[in-house]
């Protein structure tokens, strides 16, 4: 019985690789059926929802596949970038701090949670862990930061409408 769900999950995967994201969804739904606790089941189901941008659904499966096996870092970590890119973000920065708190060298972390908290307006704390990750990266985003709050004063300046 396991090595057919086995065998059905990589047929799965197989069909989401290749980009037959029906074949591998009826397929996911089929196992999760059977099987519901399936842990590769539901984080691969969460990830062909994510790239769909089906981020309710994606962020209730990357939830529920955390729940399942609480050390799994991808399933914390993708859902950061599920509930970022759904706007989410202080659900955001808990599932990444979380990814971090388990992985705390992956720079893909780093750079998702110094998104977030840019995007927040949280700029010190998004430099702090850019510094972390490379202290060039940071005065790179400074300078960004300054060029763009220059290039802004001047359009105002000019008159130039932002809408």
């Amino acid at each position: 019985m396991a090595a057919d769900r086995m065998n059905e999950l990589q047929a799965a995967l197989s069909h989401h690789r290749a980009g037959r994201l029906p074949e591998a969804l009826r397929i996911y739904k089929r196992i999760l059926k059977k099987s519901p606790d399936h842990v590769g089941c539901v984080y691969s189901l969460a990830m062909l929802y994510a790239q769909q941008s089906d981020y309710k659904a994606a962020a209730d499966l990357f939830r529920r596949a955390a729940r399942l096996k609480p050390d799994l870092v991808d399933a914390h970590y993708n859902l950061g970038n599920t509930l970022r890119r759904s706007g989410n973000l202080d659900g955001a920065v808990g599932a990444l701090t979380r990814s971090l708190e388990l992985a705390p060298g992956r720079a893909d972390v780093y750079c998702s949670l110094a998104d977030c908290f840019a995007a927040m307006g949280r700029t010190e704390e998004a430099e702090t862990l850019l510094v972390l990750l490379h202290p060039r990266l940071a005065a790179k985003t400074r300078l960004n930061q300054a060029h763009a709050r220059d290039r802004h004063q001047h359009r105002v300046l000019m008159g130039f409408s932002f809408r």
